[in-house]
């Protein structure tokens, strides 16, 4: 029942495991290149106009001082990349150090269940009010009025899901390949495993075999 000796089931979830890994990151990229292209408060201005409040249920945040942009950057940016990196990481580890296939299914759905605990913690315990102020609150984003700039942001939209996806496939083919759970594993487990039921051999291994 060791995981290790079914390379394509574990490529599997992995590989899904980074799919679900990337989602975060490019949500978080998303956001930074959401706050970063907003203009900066021209001087003269409070830091209230930074947002305009169209009507009751839509609030447009327009552009941002120097030093809300760093706050943003710093305090949710870079904490959120820097928590999917290593909780990729890890959960590759975890997943790969499981013992038998049942219970890689269920760290599969522990590890899902982390990614959205924040989620669950902003449904669970936050108020309705500030539920329903945060769903007025926008971001502006500037309208492209040239076509063929507006073509390349599509084309580039495109060009980084195709990058996440080979990105995905070459992490886990290097993790599987490089991997520290069991250092220096050839895959070749699966082929004495068999080769023992064929000959009905039950005998354990030992060291000097």
């Amino acid at each position: 029942g060791f995981v290790m000796t079914e390379y394509k089931f574990i490529f599997a979830v992995l590989f899904l495991w980074m799919g679900a890994c990337f989602v975060e990151w490019r949500k978080t990229t998303r956001m930074a290149r959401t706050f970063c292209s907003l203009p900066a408060l021209p001087s003269g201005l409070k830091t209230t106009e930074m947002v305009i409040e169209r009507s009751e249920d839509e609030k447009l945040l327009v552009c941002l001082t120097p030093f809300y942009r760093g706050v943003i950057v710093i305090l949710v940016i870079i904490p959120k990349a820097s928590i999917v990196i290593f909780l990729g990481i890890f959960g590759l580890t975890w997943l790969t150090a499981t013992e038998s296939f049942s219970d890689l299914i269920l760290n599969s759905l522990a590890l899902a269940f982390v990614v959205d605990i924040d989620e669950l913690i902003f449904e669970a315990f936050l108020p309705e009010v500030l539920k329903e102020n945060l769903s007025t609150f926008k971001i502006s984003c500037q309208e492209e009025e040239d076509p063929d700039r507006a073509n390349r942001k599509i084309i580039a939209g495109y060009a980084r899901s195709w990058r996440a996806f080979v990105i995905c496939l070459g992490v886990v083919v290097i993790w599987l390949q490089f991997q520290w759970v069991v250092p220096g594993y050839l895959w070749d487990v699966r082929g004495a495993c068999e080769k023992c039921k064929a000959n009905n051999v039950h005998s354990l291994c030992w060291p000097w075999d």
